[in-house]
């Protein structure tokens, strides 16, 4: 059936927002429909997030309207968004670890569900049983009693959306869901989602990942620097269509050839830690970039935290190059030489509260101080800062910006320029392009190849398969914490990868 513009139960006609300096949203108009799950799509910075937080109440657009079912909707809070059924699913689990999944999922209205008129008692049979049940039409069958703290990740995403459902969802906001998801978990998702779409919820889903719009969106909405810049059925747009949409970026990094001369840098011998790593052997070359690969779980991150001295060593050996030489080191000393990305940029990456330049310059203080007493030099700082912000593209109006108010994108660009700022030699990164859009990734991806080239040997965990083919040298693909296999370039594909993660080579 052809559908028509009354038929939608969302419209967003001609919405504008700016910010000092910026213009986040131009004359932005949107359509979305019952039994239909619309992919936003853009890079970091495009107005997603903008257009989002209008719908939620977070922010209010300077000009334009938003119908809801055909009646003009004033969205001037969160609450405002809720009474006309719109649900946000994080990214990011937002959920009380230390309470119940009844207590998570009703917390919002738990007034509602008093055993007693005139008594502040909760009937707690009846929460459960609701919990249960909304529970079970996601195909999740977790006791409402556990506490949240105690569930996977997939299920903690389940209980997100459910609570959304029980304060009457009826257009739901899926941002980024599947960022922190197993592929197991991953297809359950979906499996919700189309079931969502079949019960005709609205659902507007933003992703970076181009392979998830194939699988379960209908239409895709893509956006750049505020604009809608396409719009129309999934089928019509191809993966290539709509990345030259998104950012008109285009870097051949897989052409940079490695700067390796077969010099070890960095050799890990029977590396063991409390769970994981187990007996891991590797050596790094230098201008190497070497990957580690395997599925959830399989001792990637406790690899590299391992080594550099996060999590406790329990037996092997490290040896680093200095002096020409390989010898003995120990981890927390190995750090001190090498930057390192974390996976988790909003937790042990950034100092969110505070400007770019200082967070750049966090990882090499000492050589911004000036005298006996460890006075920094702030003016050489920010010259430091105002270099990098250039160099990495950061897009920010100057160098005094919090942190926190930047794109995704561009915070982990500052991640990986305060560890350039260091100068290292060896770079881990862990997960560097997660979250981040088509054009930052394809940004991180080529400065990957081109830090090699330049003699910077990188140690680079990755969850897509395409990005560790495209940008490695060499894979070391760990199973249940050990190694299962060292595929070379030539040798690396998809199906060797997966075979040797599986444990069948």
């Amino acid at each position: 059936m052809t559908r028509t513009e009354s038929e939608a139960s969302l419209k967003i006609r001609n919405n504008h927002k700016r910010f000092p300096g910026v213009y986040a949203l131009k004359n932005a108009s949107i359509d979305a429909y019952p039994g239909e799950v619309l992919a936003l799509l853009g890079v970091n910075g495009a107005g997603k997030s903008t257009l989002m937080n209008i719908l939620g109440g977070v922010l209010q657009a300077d000009e334009g309207e938003i119908f809801i079912n055909g009646t003009e909707a004033k969205i001037l809070s969160p609450r405002d968004s809720e009474k006309y059924g719109i649900a946000f699913i994080q990214q990011e689990i937002q959920l009380f670890y230390n309470m119940t999944v009844y207590e998570n999922i009703f917390l919002i209205n738990l007034k509602d569900y008093k055993k007693y008129k005139m008594l502040p008692f909760l009937d707690k049979k009846l929460l459960r049983e609701k919990a249960a049940g909304l529970l079970s039409t996601l195909g999740c069958y977790v006791n409402p009693n556990r506490k949240v703290n105690t569930l996977s990740v997939g299920e903690q995403q389940m209980v997100q959306i459910a609570r959304a459902l029980s304060q009457g969802g009826e257009i739901l906001l899926f941002d980024e869901p599947t960022s922190s998801l197993s592929m197991k978990e991953k297809e359950k998702l979906f499996e919700i989602i189309r079931h969502l779409r079949d019960s005709q919820k609205t659902i507007i889903y933003i992703t970076h990942y181009l392979d998830e719009v194939e699988k379960i969106c209908d239409k895709v909405v893509i956006m750049r620097d505020g604009q809608i810049v396409g719009y129309g059925h999934a089928l019509d747009f191809d993966k290539k269509r709509i990345s030259d949409l998104m950012t008109p970026l285009e870097r051949s990094f897989s052409k940079i050839e490695s700067a390796s001369a077969g010099k070890i840098v960095l050799s890990i011998r029977n590396l063991s830690g409390l769970k994981y790593p187990i007996g891991v052997n590797f050596d790094l070359h230098k201008g190497e970039v070497l990957g580690l690969w395997g599925l959830l779980g399989s001792g990637r991150s406790e690899t590299i935290r391992t080594t550099l001295g996060f999590d406790e060593k329990i037996s092997g050996e490290i040896l680093y190059t200095k002096n020409g030489e390989l010898e003995p080191i120990e981890p927390k000393k190995l750090f001190k030489e090498c930057g390192y990305v974390t996976e988790g940029r909003h937790f042990d990456g950034l100092f969110l509260p505070m400007p770019l330049w200082e967070n750049i310059t966090s990882a090499n203080l000492h050589t911004f101080s000036r005298n006996f007493f460890r006075v920094l030099n702030k003016k050489k700082e920010k010259n430091e800062g105002e270099k990098y912000i250039g160099e990495m593209r950061i897009a920010s109006p100057d160098c005094d910006m919090l942190t926190q108010q930047l794109s995704g994108g561009n915070q982990q660009k500052v991640v990986i320029a305060k560890w350039l700022s260091k100068k290292s030699d060896i770079l881990f990164l862990d997960e560097p392009t997660r979250g981040v859009d088509v054009g930052s990734k394809m940004e991180i991806q080529y400065l990957i190849r081109k830090l090699a080239s330049e003699g910077v040997s990188c140690v680079v965990v990755s969850s897509e398969v395409e990005e560790i083919q495209e940008i490695c040298d060499r894979i070391i693909v760990l199973r249940e914490g050990a190694v299962a296999a060292e595929l070379s370039k030539s040798e690396i594909n998809n199906q060797r990868l997966i075979k040797a993660c599986l444990g069948e080579v």
